[in-house]
């Protein structure tokens, strides 16, 4: 699973992850964001049975706000994921992530993985 992704509106947003198929090999990855109205596809030559595909997608925003980004991977024979991943991005305006105001009583910290 791929966490929130935060971006500014109008810069690029890079989001990367992988598919598997365990004993079969991914054809093609396919990207959506219109909610899996439509499908872009990335094929992938040369996959290999049991061998992650690495992938990525930059997506440039509009306008502040939430996207999804669908992700599903497809094999050779046509068959698609089940259900997609989905992803997540909180896009704000230009000056946004604000700075955390600093306050004299704590100081704290916060990690995100993908």
């Amino acid at each position: 699973m791929i966490g929130t992704i935060t971006g500014t509106a109008g810069h690029p947003v890079r989001i990367g992850g992988y598919a598997q198929d365990f004993d079969f090999p991914v054809a093609a990855v396919q990207f959506s964001c219109d909610g899996g109205c439509t499908w872009t596809t990335y094929e992938t030559p040369d996959a290999e049975n049991s061998v992650n595909i690495n992938w990525s997608f930059t997506f440039t925003p509009p306008a502040a706000g939430t996207y999804e980004l669908l992700v599903r991977a497809m094999r050779d024979d046509g068959r698609i994921s089940p259900e997609p991943a989905r992803v997540t991005l909180a896009i704000g305006s230009g000056n946004w992530p604000r700075p955390c105001p600093h306050t004299s009583s704590s100081n704290s910290t916060g990690t995100s993985s993908l």
